[in-house]
Order: C-alpha cells, then sequence, then structure tokens
C-alpha cells in the first residue's frame, strides 16, 4: 500500500502534463495563427 500513493502522484502529474500540451493547437496551423495573432507581441 506503500506504493500506491507515489505511482499515483506520479500518475496524477502525467495525465495534466498530457492534458494541457494536448490542448495547444499544432504548430502552424489555422488555429495556431489565429491565437498568436490575439496575443501581445511581447508575450511570444
Amino acid at each position: 500500500m506503500k506504493l500506491f500513493k507515489p505511482v499515483s502522484l506520479i500518475l496524477f502529474i502525467l495525465a495534466m502534463f498530457l492534458y494541457t500540451t494536448g490542448c495547444a493547437p499544432e504548430v502552424g496551423s489555422e488555429a495556431w495563427c489565429k491565437q498568436m495573432k490575439a496575443k501581445h507581441k511581447g508575450d511570444w
């Protein structure tokens, strides 16, 4: 049971990482270009 907590924490962190990176549009796509146009040039 001591192994369950660290493993579940690692899986949770990995899932959050994949969730946040999976939501970004592909670089060079039309959605990405629109997103970049909406940002201020200093935020790039």
